[in-house]
């Protein structure tokens, strides 16, 4: 027996290492947070060239590469890997780190490659142009309803499916004003495990608040999406609502409200020419008409 024991545990150790062993793209992602960005790329790569990786990992792992790519001044390579990203995951994100101008050259990219898909038509079988059909879509783990229109921040809410079989770590708003070119993140709040809340800016009757919701796993996977940047939801103004620099109370006419009764021009009219002709009353009383001396340029005012 304690042969066979010993034989049983030489057989297992290896899988038991292997399980524990961490896969190519979370040690991509601990050296890229730890600035060893040779070692990520490296490591990054070896996820692309892995066929039985899903879709969205490699999409993901693409969208690091770009990123270090772009900081090792190869900007080349990197919208070589962004294109890969893109091509895989139309709606891949950069890291929530990555800068303005890193998400310049996304942009860039993503519509030379929807430019491109457009050509060429669809990428999946019956879905849109530029489409892959592994790309994650609305489903039932994220469940949202836009909020209602208003003029202050708007408070997105966001229930998870207390079923779910896959653990979610995040959920990332994506959000921009108007028509930017640029998406800013904010990052949910769980207030229970299954209920996430997060606050967006205020919207404006010319520029409503455009967004779209993610969720991802402990490895930075999306496994759910409520929109998208191609059709993000919106956070409108009441149809009507006034303008913040507006005083709602105050009835409007063409030049802006009304001023109050004691700024309006005819009040303080009335109010100088009183003054007027009181103080010239007690000048004559108190002087008795013109000076002795000479009363050239003078005038006597009798007041009756």
């Amino acid at each position: 027996m304690p042969y066979i024991r010993v034989l049983l545990l030489c057989l297992l150790l290896p899988f038991a290492a292997a399980a524990a062993a961490p896969s190519a793209f979370e040690e991509g992602t601990r050296f890229y947070e730890a600035l060893d960005y040779e070692r990520a790329a490296t490591a990054f790569e070896k996820v692309l060239d892995d066929e039985t990786v899903e879709a969205a990992t490699r999409a993901r792992a693409a969208a690091y590469l770009g990123v270090i790519r772009l900081v090792l001044g190869e900007e080349q390579k990197a919208r070589e890997a962004f294109a890969t990203a893109l091509r895989i995951d139309p709606e891949v994100a950069l890291p929530t780190d990555a800068s303005p101008a890193v998400q310049a050259v996304l942009e860039e990219v993503r519509r030379d490659v929807s430019q491109e898909a457009g050509e060429t038509g669809p990428a999946g079988e019956g879905g849109p142009p530029g489409e892959s059909a592994s790309t994650p879509t609305e489903s039932k783990l994220l469940r949202h309803t836009p909020p209602e229109p208003g003029t202050g921040p708007a408070r997105i809410e966001v229930t998870l499916d207390p079923l779910r079989e896959v653990e979610v770590d995040r959920i990332v708003v994506y959000h921009r004003r108007g028509k930017d070119d640029f998406w800013f993140t904010v990052d949910a709040t769980p207030l229970t495990s299954a209920k996430w809340v997060a606050e967006l800016p205020a919207p404006t009757a010319e520029a409503p608040i455009a967004y779209y919701i993610e969720a991802l796993d402990p490895n930075g996977v999306v496994v759910g999406r409520v929109g998208s940047r191609a059709s993000p939801l919106l956070v409108r103004t009441p149809e009507g609502a006034p303008l913040a620099a507006v005083d709602a109370g105050a009835p409007l006419t063409e030049e802006g409200p009304e001023p109050p009764w004691y700024q309006r021009w005819y009040l303080w009219a009335g109010v100088g020419a009183v003054a007027a002709v009181l103080v010239g009353g007690i000048v004559l009383a108190n002087g008795g008409g013109c000076p002795a001396p000479s009363g050239q340029g003078c005038v006597e005012v009798t007041l009756r």
